[in-house]
């Protein structure tokens, strides 16, 4: 299937996971879509995609078990039938278990809200907006204008 096929969910995280992996190539960090990380209160979760320390996903590879604890960066699509409810929780449950920040991609608007476990209430980047990816991962940046494209 063409991206130009794809409907607008599929496309932006497609677009998203791979300008993640070109920033983050020859790095120690793997960019996924299928993975599920126990987290928060046990709670098994499967984001999006996500970004996580190479070792870490090995070591649940080789047990052939779900990773402990949140990815580095959760990315999580919201869709119309998407809850907001369920939507808080995960993102909860993500910044409580480790992760750096969870994005959450808007594609119908084109927004991309990201969440830090120190900040109340998100920060909002769209249209022509830079997304640097946190620290500690290397450095990269994605233009929000090319994953909406």
């Amino acid at each position: 299937m063409k991206a130009m096929d794809q409907i607008p969910e599929t496309r932006a995280i497609s677009s998203l996971t791979h300008r993640l992996r070109s920033a983050l190539e020859g790095t120690s960090y793997e960019v996924g879509r299928t993975a599920e990380f126990i987290v928060h209160d046990g709670w098994v979760l499967a984001p999006d995609a996500w970004v996580l320390h190479s070792l870490r996903f090995e070591a649940a590879r080789q047990a052939d078990s779900c990773v402990d604890g949140s990815p580095d960066l959760a990315i999580l699509l919201h869709s119309a039938s998407t809850r907001i409810e369920s939507t808080r929780a995960r993102i909860q449950a993500y910044l409580c278990s480790g992760a750096i920040r969870v994005w959450l991609v808007h594609p119908g608007t084109h927004i991309i809200y990201v969440f830090h476990p120190e900040h109340p209430n998100p920060l909002i980047y769209s249209g022509r907006h830079t997304l640097y990816l946190p620290e500690p991962l290397p450095s990269g940046a994605i233009q929000l204008g090319e994953v909406f494209e």
